[in-house]
Parts: C-alpha cells; structure tokens; sequence
C-alpha cells in the first residue's frame, strides 16, 4: 500500500466537524469507524497501534503493538528531511492519560523516535494531559475542542527557542478534529502568530 501524504479537503473537510477551512491537515491512510480489526490493514495497524499499556505484559499481544509503531514510522520516514529543513517542532497529541499514569501510552512519541533517518528532527511533548479522561478509542465521550483543551497544558519543561518554529502536530487518526483545534487553540494562545499543520496516519471515515 503507497503511503503518500493526501491533504484534507473541501470534499473531506465536513466529515471531520470540528475543522474549517483554515486547518491544514494531511493523512496517509483511511481508517473505517466500527468496521473491525479484519476489515482492512489500516484498520489492524490502527487496532495494534492503540493497545493499551495493560497488554505490555504479554509478549504475544505487545509485539504486534512494536510492529506498528515501526510501520508508522517507516510511513514518516519520507517526509523527515521536510519536517528538518523547514525546522518543525514535531507535536504529538497527548494521550488521554497524563505522564506518570500507568495507562499513560507514549506511543505517538516513540514512533516520531524511530523515524530513520532522523534528521535530528525536533520533537517535543510541549502539549501534555492535566487531568485524565477516558479516551475515545476505549468509548469515552466525545469532547468539544474547548472542553478538550481545559484538560491539557503546555509542559513549560519543553519551551525553548520555540517562537522562531512551526509546528506539526502529530496523531494517529483524525476523527472530528477536536483533538487537534484543543492543542492548536493552545498553542496559538500561547505562541502568537505560530505556524501549525495536523498530520496523521489515517482520517476516519464510515462504511455505508
């Protein structure tokens, strides 16, 4: 399967509710909502990828979370020279739980780490969750970008130099958008003028 960036759209833009037309955000892959782990491999990547932290224990369950993060990673690898020359700050979104948690699941972080080669790319946990929620994946409610945002924080630990940078904030699938309007209004409040794009491995759309 090719694994080409495609921008977000005016004919995709109404299925994600929460952008509008001055989003810029890009995708790999499509993502079919309530379709199943067997109903596509976008769907078993997605599946495998958000594994929780509980499986770590069993080798058999684990690796297979290991393999997707290495195929995503080998998905960016392309586009790391373009992240560096144009000195992003590579921005995951935070997971629903804070770090420190046990459920806390750094995978967004550690696939933007395995990219090879990695140009020295520039990331960042600068966006972090301040109170834990259910997340979405696991049938937690569905938040609006405002209500989402009262629930993270800028980790003052990771500001440095960072006014001069755009920003590309990186997730695994895009579904309403809120996720990705709670950090960027959070990190337009807190760096004026900053430039910002979403890129995410698929966009979820819905079978017929």
């Amino acid at each position: 399967m090719a694994n080409k960036l495609s921008a977000i759209d005016e004919l995709t833009r109404s299925a994600h509710r929460h952008l509008d037309e001055q989003d810029e955000c890009y995708y790999f892959r499509e993502y079919t909502a309530h379709a199943g782990y067997q109903f596509s491999d976008t769907n078993q990547l997605i599946f495998n990828f958000k594994k929780p932290m509980d499986k770590k224990s069993n080798h058999r369950e684990w690796q297979y979370k290991e393999k997707a993060i290495e195929t995503i990673a080998k998905m960016f690898s392309p586009y790391a020279k373009y992240f560096a020359d144009n000195q992003f700050i590579l921005v995951p979104i935070p997971p629903s739980k804070p770090i420190g948690h046990p459920e806390y699941d750094d995978r967004v972080v550690r696939m933007l780490r395995s990219i090879q080669p990695n140009q020295n790319l520039d990331i960042r946990e600068l966006v972090v969750t301040r109170q834990e929620r259910q997340s979405f994946h696991d049938g937690g409610q569905r938040l609006s970008p405002r209500d989402l945002k009262k629930l993270l924080t800028i980790n003052q630990d990771e500001v440095t130099d960072v006014q001069e940078h755009p920003f590309a904030i990186i997730d695994d699938v895009l579904t309403t958008g809120s996720n990705f309007k709670a950090v960027s209004m959070l990190l337009r409040e807190t760096f004026p003028g900053v430039g910002i794009a979403g890129f995410f491995v698929a966009r979820c759309v819905f079978s017929e």
